[in-house]
């Protein structure tokens, strides 16, 4: 599946942009870090409601590449709401408070929305044994899909990091891995074929929320 990150100052701008989506994406991720305001409850029900592709809510931290500003608390406050409006999924990073991370995750199962627990590093490849543990300590969260995407300075980083999926499988748990910038970039193509749950394409040239993503018209050629 390809989903698109939807990064706008608000719901309204971001309804806009899923429309230009056509068929071309499988799912939108949501950054609620983008907004200018905190979402209202009625209009991101609406906005879920309404919205022509499943959706991943994300609000993420400026260390793992976002651009909230306010503490962690309010951060999963902000996709607590969403997760109470009818998200289908909810991404929330490993390394978010412990305890705000697993009231999210509880909220999320009782309310039927899958959870992504996700990890990146934006400097590099860490080794396979450090990844392997990550893989693990997001299975143990209670990930319903695991999320581990890093930087590739070198090309033999993505081999590397494709060895997850191995893993993934004999835990059974939905993988979203690959890495980003330029020597990454065809990794993200390439995850799919390695069993990814998931890649992620920019809505266009310009639109990125990560290095080395590909736009969505020319990913969807390329994968058919």
């Amino acid at each position: 599946m390809i989903c698109v990150p939807v990064a706008e100052k608000s719901l309204e701008k971001s309804a806009a942009r899923l429309k230009s989506c056509g068929a071309l994406a499988d799912l939108a991720e949501i950054r609620l870090d983008s907004l200018d305001a905190p979402p209202a409850s009625a209009k991101l029900r609406s906005f879920i409601a309404a919205s022509p592709l499943p959706l991943v809510f994300t609000c993420r931290r400026r260390e793992e590449g976002g651009s909230f500003k306010r503490g962690d608390e309010e951060r999963v406050k902000w996709l607590r709401a969403a997760v109470d409006a009818g998200a289908e999924f909810v991404d929330i990073e490993l390394l978010a408070q412990t305890h705000l991370r697993r009231e999210l995750i509880a909220a999320a199962h009782a309310a039927r929305c899958k959870v992504i627990v996700s990890w990146h590093n934006f400097t590099s490849t860490p080794s396979l044994d450090e990844l392997s543990s990550v893989l693990e300590a997001e299975r143990d969260a209670g990930a319903d899909i695991a999320k581990i995407v890093t930087m590739a300075r070198d090309r033999s980083d993505i081999p590397r990091l494709f060895r997850l999926y191995y893993q993934a499988e004999s835990l059974r748990l939905p993988l979203v891995s690959f890495c980003m910038g330029n020597t990454g970039r065809l990794s993200r193509i390439a995850c799919l074929a390695m069993g990814a749950f998931m890649s992620f394409a920019s809505l266009e040239s310009g639109l990125e929320t990560a290095p080395g993503q590909i736009p969505l018209k020319k990913f969807r050629e390329i994968v058919g």
